[in-house]
């Protein structure tokens, strides 16, 4: 029973990353850019091609209907000065 433990603590040290090694596909990253209404704003801009006025940014943004269900998380939540909301989510392979 020994070897699966440590064969679990290397895999889970092996996904672990530095700073560096970091990208915008990793959540952390993704939700401290993200996070930023002129990051959020340009982003959407460029994907959307209008420009978006993002006043508030909530991050992994919970939606709960009923207790009773399972929930929905979104990664980030933005909305803009008309009250349009967007659910910016990042996808990785």
């Amino acid at each position: 029973m020994a070897e699966k433990k440590d064969e679990i603590n290397t895999n889970e040290e092996e996904k672990k990353k530095t700073f560096q090694e970091l990208t915008i596909k990793d959540n952390f990253m993704f939700t401290a850019v993200m996070s930023d209404k002129e990051n959020c704003r340009k982003l959407l801009g460029m994907v959307l091609g209008f420009p978006v006025e993002v006043v508030s940014v909530d991050y992994e943004y919970s939606i709960i209907y009923n207790p009773d269900y399972k929930g929905i998380r979104l990664d980030v939540l933005a909305v803009d000065d008309d009250g349009s909301q967007y659910n910016v989510e990042v996808q990785s392979a």
